[in-house]
């Protein structure tokens, strides 16, 4: 009955706190019956084991401290030795962990700067329960890790809005907190493996990780890895609760510390360089439009940072020197996530740097093994044409020379593929203003599809970008499209062996190239008039074995739901572009059966594709009973 009766008088009083905000009258009660309860939740907490009672008692001091504040302040030593005794204790029930855990971040927010007295011992407890051993423990659930790991986060970040509220705190107290920086990013890591299972805990992340950033800046860099760091600035995205502000504010603050991190003489430990760097990537990608102006401001300093990089290139001694310089290097990736951030507007101003700096890539990677550099200059290049849009045809006399070296890259796959994806984004960026240099692009694409040194890999990559070209200089591509359609004839009856699954992908992955180039080769023959120009007949001798390799995708077991949708998009195409001549080629059972697939795929794509090539047969059905 005692048990009973505690229960309800917590029930009872948890609806008086819960109207304090609102009611002046019941405040004053709950402030004068405060040290009342407190005394009762203690003697609780230390005479009865019964779970239910304990949890009540913890649940009542929760909604004390978030109620009165620093109202609690008379009774805060008792609640935290009464806490940390309980925490301690070997009967205690190990769901109830949690829930204390969480009570110390209560605590430390209701009283402030007076809770540093017990820092000390709450981070003791916190770092026997939170450590990597402790919270791996095969004994634990994930459903109680999870709760373990939320009430870590809770109590942290109770602790360091402590010390962001004292101006006061001990150097000592800081040092503390920064000694368990990377506890706090480990349970970060292993608190962000399920994130999107949790808004409270995101919230209690994206919290945490402001309020690290506001006390303590650019001094966490040199505490945790690379993998920590970009724990530490990328939980944040996956939230719906927008914490980005603080993050933005910190590299506001410290835009000189973390590029200065390039020059650390121990920036080779944890990656500690390429760390820095990479913080800066995570800012961009997370920054608020308000914080664009510091986009610009941090884009012109890599910038500058990536000149002298390139500048030491050629005077590289030891392997010292080498391994700063690779580390320096990854400033090329940082410059096209800070590219992609760039608006319209303000991407001309600075597009001729970024290009000079591009080619110096070039130049200085020229004979050298490893196509790691040509590789990042040919993707820098890539998201300034995104940004740049057709203007990036001022460009072109200047980067031809190095797309070509890129192209014939045979021996570095990764440098080949990024060539032939450059062009593809030409292409779609320049539109008909390509066409004068089209000519020695399928010249050197068609020579990469017939080297047998080149990686396989890259050449279904190349197949796409015939359809790209095809789209961009439209009834101008008819001088390559009998090359370029004997070439897809070969590629479409390519065959390999069934058990070899990664065969099988590759030959999904033909397909779809094949796929995508033939719509590219109709839609950009066909204009984009309701009337189909008249150029896209020079298809038509041709369009029976199209159909016969879309019928072969649609009876084999093994194809992809991208094959599906790029299928129900080609038939769609054709239905539109040959009128009622295709009905007798398309109205079989294995294309009504890829469809049918399609429109009941999962993929909005898919079905999409599928739904509107339906329609399109149906279409030609009904002009034919007429």
């Amino acid at each position: 009955m005692e048990s009973v009766s505690f229960i309800m008088t917590c029930h009872v009083y948890f609806l008086a706190v819960g109207h304090c905000r609102s009611s002046t009258v019941i405040q004053v009660l709950c402030v004068q019956n405060a040290g009342h309860f407190t005394v009762l939740v203690s003697n609780s907490l230390k005479s009865h084991a019964e779970y239910q009672v304990l949890s009540a008692a913890l649940c009542l001091i929760g909604n004390i401290c978030r109620a009165l504040r620093s109202q609690v302040l008379p009774y805060c030593d008792d609640i935290m030795a009464v806490l940390l005794e309980k925490l301690s204790s070997s009967t205690l029930h190990q769901s109830l962990k949690p829930q204390i855990l969480s009570l110390f971040g209560d605590v430390a927010i209701a009283v402030g700067p007076r809770f540093t007295k017990h820092i000390h011992s709450v981070l003791h407890q916190l770092s026997e329960i939170s450590s990597p051993c402790a919270a791996m423990s095969d004994k634990m659930t994930e459903e109680f890790q999870n709760e373990l790991w939320q009430g870590c986060l809770d109590a942290y970040t109770g602790i360091m809005q402590v010390l962001i509220d004292d101006k006061d705190c001990l150097v000592d107290d800081v040092l503390l907190i920064l000694s368990h920086v990377p506890l706090i990013i480990i349970i970060i890591t292993l608190s962000s493996v399920n994130i999107s299972h949790s808004d409270i805990k995101i919230a209690s992340c994206s919290e945490l990780i402001g309020n690290l950033c506001t006390a303590f800046g650019a001094e966490i860099l040199p505490l945790v890895d690379t993998e920590a760091i970009h724990k530490l600035l990328t939980v944040g995205r996956h939230s719906k609760i927008t914490k980005t502000k603080a993050l933005a504010s910190l590299a506001t603050k410290n835009i000189k510390e973390l590029k200065g991190g390039s020059s650390w003489t121990d920036g080779g430990q944890a990656n500690l360089r390429s760390a820095a760097y990479e913080a800066l990537m995570e800012f961009v990608k997370n920054s608020p439009r308000d914080c664009y102006v510091w986009v610009q401001r941090t884009t012109m300093i890599i910038l500058e940072w990536l000149q002298h990089v390139l500048a030491l290139v050629g005077h590289i001694q030891s392997s010292f020197d080498r391994a700063q310089n690779n580390g320096l290097l990854s400033l090329r990736t940082t410059l096209q996530s800070m590219l992609r951030r760039m608006t319209l507007e303000d991407a001309p101003k600075i597009s001729d740097a970024v290009v000079a700096a591009v080619l110096q890539m070039f130049s200085s990677s020229s004979g050298r093994a490893g196509g790691g550099v040509q590789e990042d200059a040919l993707m820098t290049a890539s998201a300034l044409v995104e940004v740049l849009g057709d203007k990036f045809v001022n460009y072109m006399d200047a980067f031809r020379p190095f797309l070509a070296i890129g192209l014939k890259n045979h021996a570095e796959c990764q440098v080949c593929s990024a060539a032939a994806g450059l062009i593809s984004d030409i292409c779609r960026a320049l539109g008909s203003q390509v066409l004068p240099f089209c000519d020695d692009f399928m010249k050197m694409l068609l020579e990469n599809l017939g080297n047998n040194n080149l990686h396989r890999s890259v050449k279904p990559q190349i197949l796409s970008v015939f359809g790209d070209i095809a789209l961009a200089i439209g009834p101008e591509f008819k001088k390559f499209l009998e090359i370029v359609l004997q070439t897809l004839a070969q590629a479409s009856v390519a065959y390999v062996d069934k058990p070899d699954y990664e065969m099988v992908e590759y030959l999904n992955d033909l397909r779809e190239a094949c796929l995508e180039a033939y719509t590219g080769i109709v839609q950009g023959l066909k204009g984009d008039q309701i009337a189909p120009n008249a150029d896209v007949q020079l298809l038509l001798p041709h369009v029976p074995h199209i159909i016969s390799f879309i019928s072969s995708i649609a009876i084999d077991s093994d194809h992809s739901d991208t094959n599906i949708a790029s299928s129900a998009g080609l038939i769609g195409d054709l239905c539109t572009a040959f009128g009622v001549h295709m009905l007798p080629l398309v109205d079989t059972e294995p294309i009504s059966e890829l469809l049918s697939q399609g429109r009941h795929s999962k993929t909005t794509r898919t079905k999409t594709l599928a739904s509107w090539a339906t329609k399109e047969i149906k279409k030609l059905k009904g002009s034919a009973s007429w």
